[in-house]
């Protein structure tokens, strides 16, 4: 039987790099949450550079992806119809 890999809450991630942040070794807290002091510094990492989409559920940035190019799709053939229609283009 194939070993299953853990899944962290955001809320269990987050917990972790609070107890960094105060001051706890990354030792001593990757032994608490049962982790390695890599996977601790990686959460670190994610979380600061960018709090706000730090931790995002899996397959969610490759969903936005998959939006962003129908939507860009729809739009180059609207703008083949319509020629007054402004085109729309990645950034």
């Amino acid at each position: 039987m194939a070993l299953s890999r853990r899944k962290f809450t955001k809320e269990v991630k987050l917990a972790a790099i609070q107890r960094l942040d105060a001051g706890a070794s990354a030792a001593e807290v990757a032994r608490a949450f049962e982790v390695t002091p890599k996977l601790l510094h990686r959460w670190r990492k994610e979380f600061r550079q960018g709090p706000g989409n730090a931790f995002p559920r899996p397959g969610q940035a490759e969903y936005a992806d998959v939006v962003v190019g129908f939507v860009l799709a729809v739009a180059c053939l609207l703008s083949y119809w319509d020629p007054t229609l402004p085109v729309m283009t990645q950034k």
